[in-house]
């Protein structure tokens, strides 16, 4: 782990007594290796950002613009104070299992932007910090927030491994299309359906120097859902 802070600034939750040089950054356990690059969203995607490496530690539901909420944070994660990040939000539940569990949770999870307050310190095996919530984005309401009109039609959708066995999982208009390597990487996409079109809005990767989310709206032809077996 690395942290540098302003000399100048006190060690403070409040934004305004921050320090505008805080950066966070956390090495591998394994190999210690620093990640301090995150791949571009893939075309069809408007953003990118963190899945599960980041743990909620203090809200039972959706965080909400303009609150303070607190983070733990492992390997991949890293931030700056000046550029904000995306983070999945998950609920306890889901957070703890998957959604794959607790399917019911998809309708309360989103994606929340954060601006880094306040480097707290080591927390167990990675850091604790202090974080404002900027946005936040329901899964439901991705379409609206981030529309077609701002993603290549045409982009390429989440490549899916041949002969490989896929777990799907659909609730009341998502279907979750999921892949693993022996448990050692995987990848996922998460698909919604609107007003009889199928949309991917979310998809994620991880490993173990991989935990990141890509996020936006892609509509699905009738022949690419029907490949994805989505209904």
């Amino acid at each position: 782990m690395e942290t540098t802070r302003h000399p100048s600034r006190p060690h403070s939750e409040d934004m305004t007594d921050t320090a505008d040089s805080v950066l966070v950054t956390l090495s591998c356990r394994t190999c210690g290796t620093t990640a301090q690059h995150t791949s571009p969203p893939p075309d069809w995607a408007q953003l990118h950002g963190f899945d599960d490496c980041v743990v909620w530690l203090d809200t039972a539901q959706l965080p909400q613009p303009g609150a303070h909420h607190r983070l733990h944070v492992r390997h991949p994660f890293h931030a700056s104070h000046a550029v904000p990040f995306w983070v999945l939000y998950r609920p306890p539940r889901s957070a703890l299992n998957g959604w794959d569990e607790h399917p019911e949770e998809l309708s309360s999870s989103g994606i929340v932007e954060c601006r880094l307050c306040e480097d707290r310190g080591p927390d167990g095996r990675g850091q604790q910090l202090q974080v404002q919530i900027l946005r936040a984005v329901s899964l439901d309401m991705i379409p609206e927030r981030f529309p077609r009109q701002s993603t290549a039609p045409r982009a390429s959708l989440p490549a899916e491994p041949e002969g490989m066995s896929l777990d799907v999982l659909r609730w009341e208009g998502f279907t979750l299309r999921s892949w693993s390597v022996q448990s050692d990487l995987g990848q996922w996409a998460l698909y919604l359906k609107q007003h009889a079109q199928h949309r991917l809005i979310l998809s994620g990767s991880w490993g173990f120097h991989d935990s990141t989310i890509f996020a936006g709206c892609r509509i699905l032809t009738a022949s690419e859902a029907d490949a994805r077996s989505l209904r």
